[in-house]
C-alpha cells in the first residue's frame, strides 16, 4: 500500500510538472514584444514651414513618445515654431517645435487638440 501511494505522488508531481512547463511555453510563445522606445527621436532641422498656438497647457517632451522626459510645459497663447514632424512607432505624429521668443525646442504631440495651426504653411517636413 505504502509504495503504491509512493508511486501515485511521483506520478502526480510529474504531471504537475509537465502542466506547468507546457503552460510556461505557451506564455512564452504567446507574448508580443515591447515596442523599443527611442527617446532620441530622429535629426532634424529647421524648415521654418509653420507654427502653432497652444489653446490649453500641454508638455513639451525630449522625444516622441510620452514615456520620454519632460522639457516643460507650453502655456496657453504660447507660439511655437515647428521644424519637422514624425510618425513613432505607434503611428502618432508628433513634431519637433521650438517654444517662441525662447531657446527651447522639444516634442509636442498635437493630436489631443491642444495646439493649431496658426498658417496654412504646414510643417510639412519629414524628420529624418
Amino acid at each position: 500500500m505504502r509504495h503504491t501511494l509512493h508511486r501515485t505522488v511521483r506520478r502526480l508531481a510529474a504531471a504537475t510538472a509537465a502542466v506547468l512547463l507546457s503552460t510556461a511555453a505557451l506564455t512564452v510563445v504567446t507574448e508580443s514584444p515591447a515596442l523599443a522606445v527611442s527617446c532620441a527621436g530622429p535629426s532634424h532641422r529647421p524648415n521654418g514651414a509653420g507654427g502653432f498656438t497652444v489653446y490649453d497647457p500641454t508638455t513639451l517632451w525630449t522625444g516622441p513618445y510620452s514615456t520620454c522626459g519632460k522639457v516643460g510645459t507650453v502655456n496657453t497663447q504660447q507660439v511655437l515654431w515647428a521644424w519637422c514632424f514624425w510618425y513613432n512607432d505607434y503611428g502618432n505624429m508628433w513634431y519637433y517645435v521650438r517654444v517662441g521668443g525662447t531657446s527651447t525646442y522639444g516634442w509636442i504631440y498635437p493630436g489631443n487638440g491642444t495646439v493649431e495651426f496658426f498658417s496654412d504653411s504646414q510643417a510639412t517636413e519629414l524628420c529624418y
